[in-house]
């Protein structure tokens, strides 16, 4: 048996404790990120796959690879989390945040994006959101110090 294949024997417990512990928490972060992935159909060709992040607002956090961005995965890894789930407002999260116990929230840094080439292409109404939106996280820094985390 190899190492590596020995090594992930005796770590399953402490992974399976780090899983069981981040989706007991009642808000949770969710994030997918695009990898690639050697195509078995094409030598030397990638398709893209997705490494997706739950992390708990406390820390424990896992990854949980899935051969695609859509799909099934985030809904079944996800089937009994109730709480607070904050994406980045994909609609490819299976039906989760629709789901009664789950409220679902984004992240304004992923909203704040789309104001900026506005901003910067002279509408001036945008720097009004930008504004707000900057004046939370200010707000959410100083309460940092407050309640450091």
């Amino acid at each position: 048996m190899s190492l590596v294949r020995q090594a992930c024997e005796k770590l399953e417990s402490i992974v399976r404790a780090i899983i069981a512990e981040t989706l007991a928490t009642r808000y949770l972060m969710m994030d997918p990120t695009p990898v690639p992935l050697m195509s078995p159909q094409k030598k030397e060709a990638t398709k893209e796959a997705c490494l997706w992040t739950y992390r708990a607002l406390d820390g424990p956090v896992f990854f949980e690879f899935a051969e695609g961005k859509h799909g099934p995965t985030p809904a079944k890894t996800l089937e009994k989390y109730q709480g607070i789930l904050q994406t980045d407002g994909a609609n490819n999260l299976g039906g989760i945040p629709a789901r009664p116990g789950v409220t679902h929230v984004n992240f304004w840094s992923h909203a704040r994006r789309y104001f900026i080439p506005v901003a910067e292409a002279g509408e001036t109404e945008a720097n009004v959101y930008l504004d707000e939106i900057d004046r939370l996280f200010r707000i959410e820094r100083l309460a940092r110090r407050f309640n450091p985390a």
